[in-house]
């Protein structure tokens, strides 16, 4: 059995975000859009989750744009990380 520790994150700025962990989620908290590595577009109270196999480990970095006001901007990132 493999141990982890879940990361909470939370930004209101663009902002890259490494991962370096099994499982990462995007919940947008605020009330603009946000965009993922220019792919994803979350509107407000989405939610976004890649998860990987047992022990893989996702190494990718990523790119966090949002499409409103610092006040209205508000993302939430949850990462599983094996310890």
């Amino acid at each position: 059995m493999k141990q982890y520790k879940i990361d909470f994150l939370q930004f209101n700025v663009d902002q890259a975000v490494m991962s370096e962990c099994n499982e990462i989620t995007f919940y947008n908290t605020g009330t603009s859009s946000v965009i993922v590595n220019n792919t994803i577009k979350l509107f407000p109270g989405q939610v976004y989750t890649i998860k990987g196999n047992e022990i893989e480990i996702d190494k990718t970095v990523y790119n966090i744009v949002f499409l409103g006001g610092v006040d209205k901007n508000k993302i939430c990132i949850l990462r599983k990380c094996f310890i």
